[in-house]
């Protein structure tokens, strides 16, 4: 199996169930495919960088962002696994910049076609079907978040972000009124080097 130097934006695909991520080998960032025989590679990144968010989409779709640029794997449930990958790989594809350059937070989600994730206590949304990537702030209601959240998943179609002590928040979008409720809903480990993977 390759053997991993770091590993980052990571997600649960609902076409197989198994977990993707972006990985380090040596120096060089892949897609790599985790399950229980081990670690695959599976496609390459455009650049040699490792800071990445990623989420998968209920149609299956890997949606990657860094700072201001977005990109995509569409199906990497089809691809092939390397445990020494070939100099030829699937590379993902570039969807664009989000509106006015906006960068998202640490980590985010992909609900309803729309990518999601908090920093510096805005929620920040960029619309995916957009061709521009039309990118906007959700207003606070009721409880404000507080700080940026560095671990972002879903379940059962809700939204969770969660950060050290600021603990675990639901957040309920209305993007029609462009708002949202943030309520906290559980604790969370004091740690930034934390993850979140769709469920």
């Amino acid at each position: 199996h390759p053997e991993l130097t770091a590993i980052n934006g990571c997600g649960i695909s609902p076409k197989d169930n198994f977990v993707y991520c972006i990985a380090n080998v040596s120096a060089t960032p892949f897609l790599a495919r985790v399950d229980k025989n081990g670690v695959a590679i599976v496609a390459r990144t455009p650049d040699d960088e490792s800071a990445w968010s990623a989420s998968f989409d209920q149609a299956g779709v890997f949606w990657v962002n860094r700072d201001a640029t977005i990109w995509k794997f569409e199906a990497p449930h089809k691809l092939a696994g390397w445990s020494d990958p070939p100099a030829e790989l699937p590379i993902m594809t570039v969807v664009g910049e989000t509106g006015g350059k906006q960068q998202h937070g640490s980590d985010n989600v992909v609900w309803r076609n729309h990518l999601i994730s908090v920093l510096r206590s805005k929620v920040i949304v960029t619309d995916l079907s957009s061709a521009s990537l039309d990118t906007w702030f959700a207003e606070p209601s009721f409880e404000q978040l507080k700080g940026s959240f560095a671990s972002a998943y879903m379940y059962s179609d809700l939204i969770y972000f969660a950060q050290g002590a600021h603990g675990v928040h639901r957040l309920d979008i209305d993007l029609k009124t462009r708002t949202y409720v943030s309520t906290r809903v559980g604790e969370s480990i004091e740690s930034t080097q934390n993850d979140g993977m769709n469920c």
